[in-house]
């Protein structure tokens, strides 16, 4: 559902995104994962007349909200363990993180931010900032952060269920 809620570089139909999220699922199952996104992109290629470029912009999109929001869970998580030795590494990653959305949503903080670079940098940025900055994908953000605590909960209730001890930990390492 990310696929189609995040991503502003093309309005698609929900239907599409299903099925092509159901099918680069299933191949990247028994393949690498590179395969599945691979058959998605070829998927809404078929089905819509988007170019390769936007596709491939879209899948790309895709998988830094879900980075920036695994970073964010396990950074949430890693703060609620202290014992683990890269809890300090993944929170000050996940604040960088933020920080840096921070700065791209608001304007007068981008201003600043690009004032040292030449010209063409400060607008790439505002171009970026438009797109990057809207509600759908605000919300993709919001859904891939749900996923990963999803898989978190599952993990944990797994890791729990089976008397496995320090079931927090084990299901962040799994994640």
């Amino acid at each position: 559902l990310s696929l189609h809620a995040a991503l502003p570089i093309w309005p698609s139909r929900l239907g599409v995104a299903s099925a092509a999220t159901m099918v680069g699922a299933a191949i990247g199952a028994v393949g690498l994962s590179v395969a599945g996104d691979a058959a998605r992109v070829r998927y809404v290629m078929s089905r819509t007349r988007l170019s390769l470029g936007a596709l491939v912009g879209t899948t790309v999109a895709a998988r830094v909200l879900e980075a920036v929001a695994l970073v964010v869970v396990l950074a949430g998580g890693a703060g609620l363990l202290h014992r683990l030795a890269w809890a300090p590494e993944v929170s000050a990653a996940a604040i960088a993180i933020l920080v840096g959305i921070a700065v791209l949503a608001w304007k007068p903080a981008l201003r600043v931010a690009t004032s040292v670079f030449p010209v063409r940098v400060s607008a790439a940025a505002e171009r970026w900032r438009r797109l990057v900055v809207t509600p759908s994908t605000a919300s993709a953000l919001a859904l891939c952060i749900a996923n990963w605590l999803a898989q978190l909960a599952a993990y944990w209730m797994a890791s729990r269920a089976v008397g496995l001890p320090a079931a927090g930990a084990l299901a962040l390492a799994a994640l």
